[in-house]
């Protein structure tokens, strides 16, 4: 992408907006453990139809780069997207993941935050259902296989898919063009995104009326709401977790207990 595009699941990869993405945005995180860099983006790769047809599927694609740049691994994909509803075909509506951002954990866990169409009903096309997600890595040894990280757990930041539509249909012309995350205390993701409110507002419309303080205009199909949230993950459990897989491949090894990948949302 040279270009920030939009996404509509009713007419897929086409110019038609819905969603106004970051596709020019690339985020960045440093490892406090390793000391690898990081970048995460929209990729565009994602695609079906020939020079003339082509259309585009957007997915979060991500490079590391263990000597402060000079070299990159391959792009990986770390959206979870096209692995849902038991797995969606390249040129699926719902096969569309957009407006990335990524944090990194002292204990070397990498969150990536983005949005997506997976929940989104080809058979209803006037609600177009929309949620944000977080996709949870731990980085590995190895930084030519993956990109050095190892998928932990994604977790729904929305508790229920929101319509894009209304997004679409305000004066902002989109849901927001981007996710934030940053690396908090305790172990724990600080996420911050956008989700549209189907809720009444106050009647204030352009021109104003009287029930609307002079010299104010509103537009009442712009309701949004800007959600944040904490996850918290247990500090120890990928490495735990991979604990637990060892001993899978190596019965004749001591047992060890194993724990559960543990998570709470607040």
């Amino acid at each position: 992408y040279l270009l920030a595009f939009s996404h509509n699941p009713t007419q897929p990869g086409t110019f038609s907006s819905i969603v106004t993405d970051g596709a020019i945005t690339i985020a960045t995180a440093v490892s406090p453990k390793t000391g690898r860099v990081y970048i995460a983006y929209q990729g565009g790769d994602q695609s079906v139809g020939d020079d003339c047809t082509q259309q585009f599927f957007p997915r979060i694609e991500l490079n590391v780069s263990a000597d402060q740049g000079q070299t990159w691994s391959p792009n990986t994909v770390v959206s979870r997207t096209s692995l849902s509803n038991g797995g969606l075909a390249p040129a699926d509506p719902r096969n569309q993941a957009f407006n990335p951002n990524i944090a990194i954990l002292p204990n070397g866990l990498l969150g990536v935050i983005y949005e997506d169409f997976r929940n989104f009903d080809p058979s209803q096309t006037a609600v177009v259902n929309t949620d944000v997600w977080l996709a949870v890595y731990k980085e590995t040894a190895d930084v030519t296989v993956n990109a050095g990280l190892e998928f932990v757990e994604e977790i729904r930041l929305t508790p229920q898919s929101f319509d894009a539509e209304i997004g679409f249909n305000s004066q902002i012309r989109g849901v927001g063009a981007f996710t934030g995350i940053a690396a908090g205390k305790g172990c724990s993701f600080l996420t911050a995104f956008g989700v549209t409110n189907e809720g009444d507002i106050p009647p204030c419309i352009n021109p104003p009326s009287t029930a609307c303080p002079p010299g104010i205009i509103a537009d009442t199909n712009n309701r949004m709401n800007v959600l944040f949230e904490r996850v918290r993950v247990e500090e120890n459990a990928a490495s735990k977790k991979s604990e637990a897989l060892e001993q899978k491949a190596a019965p004749q090894a001591a047992p060890k207990k194993a724990a559960k990948f543990v998570k709470a949302v607040k």
